[in-house]
């Protein structure tokens, strides 16, 4: 695509918990196949609060100085997701990302008791 950099399909890896782009295809296949690539995760009876490194840039192709490689997502057990997904560039946001979804998710949780006690 015309105007693309190059770098705009970087792939990345993780080394002491920094973002690392990786230019060899084989290399960034092998790490992406055999590493731990979740910061964290957390079960709450049917649903999964999960944050991961992804290995590829997910934002703006020409801001390639600060690669959005980490997504936060919140899963119900049975598939789907509860429509609660954010994205970061470092390890240190991905924790705090992943905190804010356990709180969102609290309150959600709450506000889903209360609106069955209601109809009750």
């Amino acid at each position: 695509m015309f105007g693309i950099p190059k770098t705009s399909k970087g792939k990345y890896i993780l080394f002491n918990k920094k973002v690392v782009q990786e230019t060899n295809l084989q290399t960034w296949c092998e790490w992406i196949e055999t590493e731990d690539r979740i910061v964290s995760k957390t079960i709450h009876g049917d649903y999964r609060v999960s944050t991961v490194f992804l290995g590829l840039h997910y934002g703006d192709p020409f801001n390639m100085i600060r690669p959005i490689v980490f997504e936060t997502m919140i899963f119900k057990k049975e598939g789907g997701t509860l429509h609660y997904m954010t994205r970061c560039c470092t390890w240190r946001q991905a924790r705090g990302m992943h905190f804010r979804a356990e709180k969102y998710f609290k309150r959600y949780l709450k506000r889903l008791k209360k609106e069955m006690k209601c109809k009750s």
